[in-house]
């Protein structure tokens, strides 16, 4: 660990805890900054993603969890993944921090698709249906116009597709040194603690991934 610090300063402090391993890292006395976990723990089996314990932090953290698994392109852009809601606010803060701190890009990425706008449009030749690209462009933009004017110093690449957040988050995830996602999306229910899309992203990228809470 010192020789990745590369003589840098650092307070390490070591503690033994009994108990649950999940428990104990989502119920200490001060809320960190962040949770570090491998993909894998003692007695999960070779072929699982995501052990158990790493599940039960990723569902009940109240701070930015990071999932390593192998390195990501070191000196790539980082991805965020953006529903143009709300929830993803905290996720597109932690990103566009990091990508400051890092001096990379921030490749923000968002995904859509007709099954969303089918449930509240109808389609026809001069309505929204046939703008709902440039509607989503647009959402992105307003999604970001504040952080790109705190972080002038950040290149953010906007990314806006028809497709499923997780094949294109993986897709853009294959020249990434690290991929954020909130921890729930575009209506989640106030009851789940972790989303589809989040979930899946930590078990199909090859790269670093940050899940970051989601406030409701």
């Amino acid at each position: 660990m010192r020789d990745a610090l590369d003589g840098q300063a650092l307070e390490l402090e070591t503690r033994l805890e009994h108990g649950s391993a999940a428990r104990v890292l989502t119920h200490l006395e001060v809320k960190p900054a962040m949770i570090v976990l491998g993909s894998k723990g003692l007695g999960e089996f070779t072929g699982g993603l995501m052990g158990s314990v790493g599940s039960a932090v990723l569902t009940h953290a109240k701070c930015p969890v990071a999932v390593i698994k192998k390195g990501g392109v070191v000196d790539g852009p980082i991805i965020v993944g953006v529903d143009c809601t709300a929830s993803s606010q905290p996720a597109i803060g932690f990103a566009v921090r990091e990508a400051s701190l890092r001096g990379v890009d921030l490749v923000a990425v968002h995904a859509w698709s007709d099954l969303e706008l089918g449930s509240v449009l109808t389609r026809d030749d001069d309505g929204p249906w046939e703008n709902s690209d440039f509607a989503e462009r647009t959402s992105l933009a307003e999604s970001l116009a504040g952080w790109s004017a705190d972080y002038p110093d950040v290149v953010i690449r906007r990314v806006v597709v028809q497709d499923r957040p997780v094949r294109e988050l993986r897709h853009a995830s294959e020249t990434a040194q690290l991929v954020v996602v909130g921890s729930r999306g575009r209506g989640g229910f106030a009851s789940m603690l972790l989303g589809s899309t989040a979930r899946a992203v930590v078990h199909s990228v090859d790269v670093p991934v940050v899940v970051v809470p989601t406030e409701r």
